[in-house]
């Protein structure tokens, strides 16, 4: 029997942790697309942005997508299934790029739509506060993928996972 690295062990858990984050986060996403925003005029613009709309469709979507992957490599890391460790590598990258679209996209459309709401003051802390989002939401939204990636490319991490010759049988015992 190979023996499984605990870094294979801890992340194919955080896969499977991280999974159900995001199939979380998928459902809190579609109560609140479907709630009455009230009064709130920030919401209310970007509730009647369509590129808005269609990012949010877009990244429920591909967290769903991304949810599944997870899942599948988390379960297969713990079978020490090679597949499962180039999955989750795949993840990682398609991971981080998603972030940087989504990081851009706040900053294109989102802030501008939820600043055209407020007035004077109000309006450059919107502004603030989305910056200052914007690079605590990214730098926490690279850590997990980017410390998938380097794990899963350890060397002893890949040699964990190659398939080896079963053990020769000792005919004398």
């Amino acid at each position: 029997m190979r023996q499984r690295p605990i870094a294979v062990t801890v992340f194919g858990i955080l896969n499977m942790g991280y999974a159900l984050w995001k199939f979380l986060g998928v459902l809190i996403g579609a109560v609140f697309a479907r709630m009455n925003i009230g009064a709130n005029p920030a919401m209310a613009a970007l509730k009647n942005n369509p590129t808005y709309l269609l990012w949010n469709h877009i990244s429920m979507a591909v967290a769903a997508v991304f949810g599944i992957m997870l899942i599948a490599s988390g379960i297969g890391m713990l079978l020490l299934q090679n597949w499962a460790r180039i999955l989750a590598m795949v993840y990682s990258v398609l991971e981080m790029i998603f972030v940087v679209a989504s990081a851009i996209f706040t900053q294109l459309v989102i802030a501008p739509a939820m600043a055209s709401q407020f007035h004077g003051s109000s309006a450059a802390f919107v502004e603030m506060s989305v910056k200052v989002g914007f690079v605590f939401g990214l730098l926490f939204s690279l850590a997990y993928p980017v410390l998938l990636l380097i794990f899963m490319t350890r060397p002893s991490v890949a040699e964990a996972f190659r398939s080896q010759p079963s053990p020769i049988e000792n005919p004398i015992a």
